[in-house]
């Protein structure tokens, strides 16, 4: 594929026109990069869906805080592994170009990846008193 690539390698990188800049990237080499959004493509068989409402949750999100986490792909297909609902939630803002991480991984690897990715997130406890004294903060 010889979509045209940007690379991020410093916090004053600019995203191409028609993205949204976000997040920053190390100093240590290639991080992400923009890609234009069709030239990267969704795991077909990815068991977890995101519905309207939760894409529409990933748009706020992302009109708040801007493109906090690059999508990860495989080098070898462009293959996405983590960040479906950002690629949806992208598709849905017609961007042009979004943040992708390109990792070097097997299908099989990358698969995995993407079943961890969502189950380990799914582990995590909540504070339920540190979650009201935050949200208490917040809407102060």
């Amino acid at each position: 594929n010889g979509a045209a690539v940007r690379s991020v390698d410093s916090p004053s990188a600019d995203a191409p026109q028609g993205a949204e800049q976000g997040g920053t990237a190390p100093d240590e080499g290639k991080a992400a990069e923009w890609v234009p959004i069709d030239s990267i493509h969704p795991w077909k068989d990815n068991p977890y869906g995101h519905d309207a409402e939760q894409v529409t949750d990933i748009v706020r999100s992302m009109k708040r805080f801007g493109w906090t986490e690059p999508i990860i792909c495989r080098k070898e297909n462009r293959e996405i592994a983590a960040g479906h609902g950002r690629y949806l939630a992208a598709k849905r803002k017609r961007m042009t170009h979004v943040l992708v991480r390109f990792v070097d991984l097997t299908e099989s690897e990358a698969h995995a990846y993407a079943l961890a990715d969502n189950e380990i997130a799914k582990g995590a406890q909540r504070d339920d008193e540190a979650m009201m004294r935050i949200l208490h903060e917040l809407n102060d």
